[in-house]
């Protein structure tokens, strides 16, 4: 869908604060129509306190439709019926927005307009990414770490023959995105919280972003396990934002927010005992992957912030020397789980005492192995 900025014309008078805090993006509903009806359920259903008021809480602002002039610099303005959204990059400098795909199926045939043909070859992409794995996977990063970058230009490095090869096949943008869909929840967390960018103490602004990211994914799991039916939700994402800039004087903001909600329904009492005995069975499957994936991605968010943010003092690290296989054509061609326990090689360990002060035995490496 086509998503346009929503500005105000000077001069002119507004009843409310609405667009005069100029928040909201739109996105064209020709192909967003489901998406519409989700909103408009969620925005009844959260008018009195309950759970569906705190699950909404982690929805995208969304006052309604509107009917505007939309153009780009290359095309005249014509009127387009668009959803308001909340613009997630206001008031951040350089927004770093993760952007992943929950769930282990992301699509369902002759769903919410969704094909077979469609449906089928989605289902060849969850097979062959991190879907299949741990339910979840990365779509894209804006504003991503030098070494996350390093690693994607790896994918498709001309100098290396098979890298050459892949970008020819599959294109250097399919690439990169078959490397990011293919990420660990892990790799996918220490990439959003690597801000080596910022310069000394950015470790301290990291410890600050774990913590918030881990309250809000706790809060978010909760507002889930509340809902009281179970949801059908197919290829929505959760998104994880934090301050990527390292202006003097910011502060880092996090943001978790859940939207994509095409291939959603929202269901109430009355709207869940309307399904079929099927229809019921494979919302309840379906919820329970969805609630799973993101229990799992509250869970490494935990155990990072254990690991890295509770230790009050080292006395040594240990680091692994490993050599990884960016075996992008063979997961398209052979699925992530042929490969999956092939793709990364330990080489060898090493080993840092910081009690030592002396450079010569502050550093102790032990014998490659095999």
């Amino acid at each position: 869908a086509s998503f346009f900025h929503v500005l105000r014309r000077p001069g002119l008078a507004l009843g409310d604060d609405l667009c005069a805090r100029a928040e909201y993006v739109g996105k064209d509903i020709a192909r967003a129509g489901c998406e519409v009806d989700f909103y408009d359920a969620l925005r009844e259903e959260a008018e009195t306190p309950g759970p569906f008021l705190d699950f909404a809480r982690f929805a995208l602002e969304c006052p309604g439709t509107v009917t505007l002039p939309c153009g780009t610099p290359d095309q005249e303005p014509i009127n387009r019926t668009l959803l308001l959204l909340e613009n997630l990059r206001v008031g951040f400098g350089k927004l770093r927005l993760c952007d992943i795909k929950i769930g282990e199926e992301t699509a369902v045939a002759n769903w919410k307009g969704k094909s077979w043909l469609s449906a089928w070859s989605n289902s060849l992409v969850d097979t062959c990414t991190n879907s299949v794995g741990e339910g979840l996977r990365l779509e894209g990063m804006e504003q991503p770490p030098p070494a996350l970058l390093a690693r994607l230009l790896a994918v498709t490095d001309e100098s290396h023959q098979a890298s050459f090869m892949r970008k020819m096949i599959l294109g250097e943008r399919l690439s990169q995105r078959f490397a990011l869909q293919r990420l660990r929840a892990r790799d996918v967390l220490a990439a959003f919280l690597d801000l080596s960018s910022w310069g000394p103490g950015y470790e301290r602004q990291a410890h600050a972003v774990a913590w918030e990211t881990l309250e809000r994914l706790t809060c978010l799991v909760r507002a889930l396990a509340a809902l009281p039916w179970p949801q059908q939700w197919v290829g929505t994402s959760v998104g994880l934002g934090c301050e990527a800039d390292a202006a003097e004087g910011r502060e880092p903001r996090v943001l978790v927010k859940l939207f994509d909600w095409g291939r959603s329904e929202l269901y109430n009492e009355e709207r869940y005992l309307k399904l079929g005995l099927v229809q019921q069975q494979e919302c309840i499957r379906r919820w329970q992957q969805y609630i799973s994936a993101c229990c799992r991605l509250h869970w490494e968010m935990a155990r990072i912030a254990a690991h890295r943010c509770c230790c009050r003092e080292w006395s040594a690290l240990m680091f692994e020397v490993c050599c990884e296989s960016t075996a992008v054509l063979r997961a398209a061609l052979m699925g992530s789980e042929g490969i999956v326990n092939k793709r990364t090689r330990v080489l060898g360990l090493a080993l840092m005492d910081l009690r030592e002060t002396t450079r010569g035995k502050n550093a102790t490496w032990l014998p490659l192995l095999g």
